[in-house]
């Protein structure tokens, strides 16, 4: 598969009082993504999925800020970006699609409204008659029933299931190679979220476009995601294929994520539901060492300790689970 998109050592800092440091929030992240292939990310709330996120889509608030070493489009390395490149990625080749769909729609435009202006701004050899047919088109695409007359509608007058479906229809109306959904299907009942799962899954192979997909449910991205990267504390702790990351764990945070998905025995009340002792760090409070040493059960006395030199390149353990370290 063609490389799209690769970045190398992502560092994002918030900027804090001057007699302060600033607060160092995603540390040395790698992250590469295939064309057509869909990356699962996943962690606690915390962790800083979105963050990262933010910052692939120049997005971050005002009081942050980002480096990195490598950072390649398609083939073409970009040392720094202003305004104006993000402007020429931003929407017409990156898309984001967020959790609550309602806050990115506007309640007091029509849905034909938003998706025009989009491709206005876009996509502009086209005539006012060719937008108001790819608008009709797009709706179908992501299976809204008599899509002409939804063109009228408003944004509070859609289930939320409908609504997340529009800002779908949105994002692909610039044709993106790359989409970012942000826990898409959050506020979303069980019945739904297959149906949105699906349709992005499709659009996918549909359209070869690659997907990052982001969520704190592993059982989700485990039938989604092609790759997975395990995020903890601002650091991708561990990565690797579907089957290896959910049938052999290298990181002790990555087990105690599979460990917690209820079982049908815990559904039924037969027996608990195993959840991880603690809290993610705070970004300004950060422990030395390994990250997820104070809530770990296979801790041992150099994990706490820094500088940590890792044994393997994609797992951030000192002792790396079924690695004749911890059994």
């Amino acid at each position: 598969m063609k490389e799209l998109l690769t970045i190398e050592n992502l560092n994002i800092y918030f900027k804090t009082h001057r007699s302060r440091p600033d607060t160092h929030a995603i540390s040395q992240l790698d992250l590469k993504i295939n064309e057509g292939e869909i990356l699962g990310i996943v962690g606690e709330s915390g962790c800083g999925k979105s963050l990262t996120n933010l910052a692939i889509m120049g997005l971050l608030p005002s009081n942050a800020y980002c480096s990195w070493n490598k950072f390649r489009w398609l083939g073409q390395n970009y040392k720094k970006f202003i305004e104006r490149d993000w402007k020429n990625f931003r929407g017409s080749q990156i898309g984001m699609i967020f959790q609550n769909p309602m806050n990115s729609l506007n309640p007091t435009l029509s849905i034909q409204y938003q998706i025009d202006e989009i491709l206005k701004f876009h996509r502009r050899e086209l005539s006012a008659q060719q937008r108001y047919m790819e608008s009709v088109k797009l709706l179908g695409q992501v299976g809204i029933p008599d899509p002409e007359n939804r063109l009228k509608s408003y944004p509070f007058e859609l289930s939320g299931g409908m609504a997340q479906r529009v800002m779908i229809a949105t994002v692909m109306a610039t044709r993106p190679k790359l989409l970012i959904a942000d826990e898409p299907t959050t506020a979303l009942d069980v019945t739904i979220q297959n149906q949105v799962l699906k349709l992005i899954k499709d659009l996918s192979q549909e359209e070869n476009m690659s997907v990052i997909f982001v969520t704190h449910d592993l059982s989700v991205v485990s039938h989604m995601a092609d790759r997975i990267h395990v995020m903890y504390a601002g650091e991708v702790i561990e990565e690797g294929s579907i089957q290896n990351i959910i049938h052999h764990p290298g990181h002790p945070y990555t087990k105690a994520l599979i460990a917690s998905l209820p079982t049908s025995s815990a559904l039924k009340g037969e027996q608990k539901l195993q959840a991880i002792e603690g809290n993610v760090p705070h970004f300004s409070h950060r422990p030395s060492g390994c990250q997820f040493a104070p809530r770990c059960d296979y801790k041992k006395t150099e994990c706490p300790q820094a500088p940590l030199l890792y044994p393997k390149e994609h797992i951030k353990c000192l002792f790396p689970l079924n690695s004749g370290g911890i059994e």
